[in-house]
């Protein structure tokens, strides 16, 4: 790929990697030994690991910020922070899991919660108040990605290309993760055509696809296009069993 800052140019002493990310100019790896590696664009610092950073066990890059989750659930973040992605709150409390949008910064705590902090303009260090128990999270250019432990997925932030329109029968989510501009998950489809969840596609089903013939929607709609019709009814009948 692009390697006018050294991005692509792995240092001939790194050693077994555990994990790799990818800023806007810069890479960033997490040994095994824990310690972590980064190369490219530096003009921020981004590529300046702290001094005494300790055991790591997870990292992620920004447009021109690092993030590092330490062992003990503390994060540490340097780099550009001329919008703040790099002010970890005080009292955060244990976390888990960290992500790294353009400019802002994401993290999942032990007790399920987000927090975000950095750049907001686009709402996407807004968390949701109504939102469950998460476990795990992404981050975009200007949009933030919760999965739940129901595996319902949640997104705030920018919506300009649609990259927070959650589709409507994406099913349960096992796995997310965001682009700049778009999101992509996943996702463990059930069986179609089990309008009722029974595990069998049957006449219980089929009396139930006829009961919803119309612009409703719902689970009768198996193709997901706002509509029951003639072609869920194919949909149904071709997983018969």
């Amino acid at each position: 790929g692009a390697s006018a800052e050294g991005q692509c140019n792995i240092p001939a002493a790194l050693g077994p990697a555990a994990q790799v990310c990818a800023g806007s100019f810069h890479t960033v790896a997490l040994r095994a030994d824990g310690t972590v590696k980064c190369w490219g664009e530096n003009v921020y610092g981004q590529c300046t690991v702290p001094a005494n950073l300790g055991v790591v066990s997870q990292v992620a890059a920004g447009w021109s910020h690092t993030v590092a989750l330490r062992s003990n659930g503390t994060v540490v973040c340097w780099g550009r922070n001329i919008e703040g992605q790099c002010n970890v709150p005080a009292n955060l409390g244990t976390v888990v899991q960290v992500a790294a949008g353009s400019h802002h910064t994401v993290a999942l705590l032990a007790d399920g919660t987000v927090a975000c902090w950095g750049f907001d303009g686009s709402g996407q260090t807004d968390v949701p108040a109504n939102i469950g128990f998460v476990v795990q999270v992404a981050a975009g250019f200007y949009h933030t990605l919760a999965l739940q432990a129901d595996g319902e997925l949640v997104c705030w932030g920018s919506d300009l290309f649609g990259q927070c329109d959650v589709p409507t029968c994406l099913g349960t989510v096992s796995q997310v993760t965001a682009g700049g501009n778009h999101s992509a998950a996943i996702v463990n489809l059930p069986l179609l055509g089990d309008i009722n969840g029974d595990g069998a596609v049957s006449a219980a089903d089929l009396a139930l696809l006829l009961g919803a013939w119309g612009a409703v929607g719902g689970a009768a709609d198996l193709d997901c296009d706002g509509f029951v019709g003639g072609a869920d009814l194919a949909i149904l009948l071709g997983h018969w069993s």
